[in-house]
């Protein structure tokens, strides 16, 4: 009987999610497609806005809305909007409508204070560090978006580099270890797998919730549970069972593409079979497909620029969390405690100012639609398995 139902398990869950991706986009409710048009949209702000040079976005009830810098608006208002909804790229917006904002009768939401201690963070950051180091430094730990320039921004596509300087799955991954080293000096070995969780969840919510962190967040989940529970986990498990995860809650999410650069990078760091340089070659390989389809543009010295400042991030990471929790009592001692991830800080820059001058190596290529890129992961695919039976073969004979 077990057997049996081991057997049918993944052909009951399959079923199950594949009726739900159904029922998401043959049902027009389901859709954003209806709610184009004018309209009004009342309720409160339960996801932190993101803040740009000239503009704040924010997600109300499922539609984005971007508004005027000022005045701002915080997590935990209760707003008004009054705009024309429109539909582009599989998303609703609303661009800059008439905003209203009033008191939330509910009080505070329950991750106030979460948000209020990572904008505490960026206002310690921004004190103990020049610019653009503390822009990138927030960046890279706290998933801030809108604290640096434009020509940096740019520079910074140019290399190849747009995925470090955002909170991604890699970051949250390289956080769970800080977080659960720390848990086994205080709870021991098996109870820090669960000490560590929920603090994992919070470092998502503080770093925004993007795809690539949700991802991550539950492949580690899995991982904690499963070792608290003395059972194998396995990496590809937890890939599939996150993406199940996520396109059970949201089927919408699989035209994300930030969803999809993620699955595909991790698909090819699993793979590669460990080693650093083995796992940027991968990840940089499978994700290929999706930013040429994409954006019909690739940097083609975004390999080496990635093997140059890749080795940064977890020193920068390890002494950012050091000196911002020591900078909250001391600002002084945390001002010195932060000289090194300083000192990388400046050298990321060198690197992404050099490699993102050479706009000329920019290749500018046709955009692709969803089919031919699923053609291409469908041969590249093929093509390993074919290659790694036939070294698997080889081997057993010789």
């Amino acid at each position: 009987m077990k057997a049996i139902f081991s057997n049918l398990a993944p052909l009951l869950l399959s079923f199950i999610l594949l009726v739900r991706i159904a029922f998401f986009f043959l049902n027009p409710s389901e859709t954003r497609s209806n709610l184009v048009g004018d309209a009004t949209i009342t309720g409160v702000v339960i996801s932190e806005p993101r803040n740009t040079s000239r503009s704040q976005v924010f997600t109300l009830r499922g539609v984005e809305i971007v508004k005027a810098r000022f005045p701002e608006i915080y997590y935990g208002d209760r707003v008004e909007i009054k705009g024309k909804i429109e539909v582009t790229e599989n998303k609703a917006k609303v661009l800059f409508p008439q905003v209203k904002v009033s008191e939330n009768p509910n009080g505070q939401l329950p991750f106030k204070s979460v948000y209020d201690f990572k904008r505490t963070l960026l206002e310690l950051y921004q004190k103990l560090l020049p610019e653009p180091e503390a822009g990138l430094m927030t960046g890279i730990l706290l998933g801030a978006k809108s604290s640096l320039d434009a020509s940096l921004k740019q520079d910074i596509q140019n290399a190849g580099l747009t995925h470090v300087v955002v909170a991604s799955g890699t970051n949250l991954t390289f956080v769970s270890g800080l977080v659960f080293a720390v848990a086994l000096i205080l709870a021991g070995r098996r109870w820090a797998n669960l000490w560590a969780i929920p603090m994992i969840w919070i470092y998502g919510l503080m770093s925004g919730f993007e795809p690539p962190v949700v991802r991550a967040a539950i492949m580690v989940t899995f991982t904690y549970i499963a070792r608290f529970l003395g059972r194998p986990s396995g990496t590809w498990r937890g890939l599939v069972i996150a993406v199940y995860l996520m396109l059970l809650y949201d089927p919408e999410i699989m035209t994300d593409l930030g969803f999809q650069l993620s699955v595909a990078a991790m698909s090819g760091i699993i793979i590669s079979g460990g080693g650093n340089l083995k796992q940027i070659v991968f990840a940089q390989v499978f994700t290929l497909p999706l930013i040429v389809g994409t954006f019909g543009r690739y940097g083609l010295l975004s390999l080496i620029s990635n093997l140059l400042v890749l080795w940064t991030i977890p020193p920068i990471m390890t002494v950012g969390t050091l000196a911002g929790v020591v900078g909250l009592v001391s600002p002084g001692l945390g001002r010195f405690l932060i000289i090194p991830a300083q000192f990388l800080l400046s050298y990321f820059v060198e690197v992404v100012t050099f490699f993102g001058g050479f706009s000329q190596l920019v290749l500018t290529l046709p955009q692709l639609g969803p089919t031919a890129i699923l053609g291409i992961y469908f041969i590249m695919i093929a093509g390993y398995w074919y290659l790694y039976d036939k070294a698997r073969t080889n081997k057993s004979l010789g």
